[in-house]
């Protein structure tokens, strides 16, 4: 029976995923297709021979690098129309506990983290989800000691149409219209919550 109920939660629920570009874009959400290309590297601060980008430094506390996304930068070309991306982003040699925080830089820094690190950590990665700022850039956030962050990205968002409609999911008569009057009826009833308010 639990599973059943689950299984209809499921079906009459619908989820839009909508995106918001840059920290000035209008508060209505704007429906965005993702488009997975083949994995490319957009910046690695480590020197050379890894170095890829114009950062060849670790990133300093309290320190925010802005990357350039859009166009062609490192070894990715991200077209104009992108309005986020995907990316797996690697800490690497950090010399101290602290955190990275990945952000549109026209927007204010949120006081979250997309991964953590302490003192001489194997390389560290998480996946990451980001908006991209108006120009078309991302920032990174150290807030402790120093350490060389890698992005490479595996996708980007750029707005499309919404696709159709999914199925309309089971409805019916409730359990309880079901029930002749007068009648005592024990068990557990599986209902459609959307047909009874």
């Amino acid at each position: 029976v639990h599973a059943a109920l689950a299984g209809l939660i499921a079906a009459a629920s619908i989820t839009t995923f909508s995106l918001i570009q840059g920290a000035s874009a209008s508060p209505a959400a704007t429906p965005a297709a993702f488009v997975p290309i083949v994995p490319c590297r957009l910046a690695d601060t480590r020197p050379a021979p890894d170095n890829v980008g114009v950062r060849r430094t670790p990133i300093t506390a309290g320190e925010s690098v802005t990357f350039a996304v859009r166009g062609t930068n490192g070894n990715c070309t991200i077209p104009e129309t992108a309005t986020a991306v995907v990316s797996n982003v690697t800490l690497v040699g950090a010399n101290a506990a602290g955190f990275l925080t990945v952000y549109p830089p026209d927007a204010p820094r949120p006081v979250t983290s997309n991964l953590n690190s302490i003192a001489g950590a194997a390389p560290t990665p998480n996946q990451v989800t980001v908006a991209l700022s108006n120009t078309g850039a991302i920032a990174a956030y150290n807030n402790a000691g120093s350490v060389d962050v890698i992005i490479d990205l595996v996708g980007y968002f750029a707005p499309g149409a919404a696709g159709p409609a999914g199925p309309a999911g089971p409805r019916g008569l409730s359990a309880w219209d079901q029930i002749p009057s007068g009648r005592t009826v024990t068990g557990e009833f599986l209902f459609d919550s959307s047909t009874t308010g």
